[in-house]
């Protein structure tokens, strides 16, 4: 039972190590698009997240969904990277990609980074990754709803749930 236990927080991180290494390779392919194209993939769908529908377990065209598909047809990926758990649409418990493009002016969605106190606006920025964890990370942005401070702390509202900010909008 005791090494069941270690067994899957083992599982976990290595499931959280995946998540950055894929997010950090879809960072990388999303500069070369822009390199070629002179802009970020613009999605405007109203779903932006990878997730499974728990009803029928396919997955949903969003915006996620559409930046994966010009990436890799594009060849910047070789296949759509998801979430190695990819499930829970709907849910608290959801463990997905999100993608904010560059028509994103959102100010309730805040990216805080560790140790400060003060958040930044998602929609400052040319995109914005989101995505959860199964551990509590230190050290990755986290994101946060209209800069309440109960989110500022684990344990708050937004707990476990993060942020890969893509490069600052111009003025």
């Amino acid at each position: 039972s005791i090494v069941l236990a270690n067994m899957n927080g083992v599982r976990a991180k290595t499931r959280d190590a995946k998540r950055l290494s894929d997010l950090k390779q879809v960072q990388l392919a999303l500069d070369l698009y822009f390199n070629r194209h002179g802009s970020y993939p613009v999605t405007d769908n109203s779903r932006n997240d990878s997730c499974a529908n728990g009803t029928s377990n396919s997955i949903p065209q969003g915006n996620w969904n559409i930046m994966m598909g010009s990436l890799v047809s594009e060849g910047f990926l070789p296949v759509e990277v998801k979430d190695p758990v990819n499930t829970g649409y709907g849910t608290s418990n959801s463990l997905c990609y999100q993608y904010a493009g560059p028509a994103i002016s959102n100010n309730w969605y805040r990216c805080i980074a560790p140790g400060a106190t003060e958040s930044v606006r998602a929609g400052d920025y040319q995109y914005v990754i989101y995505f959860k964890t199964e551990e509590y990370s230190n050290n990755l942005w986290r994101m946060v709803w209209n800069n309440d401070p109960a989110n500022h702390t684990p344990g708050g509202n937004a707990a476990y749930r993060y942020c890969l900010l893509g490069p600052k909008k111009g003025p």
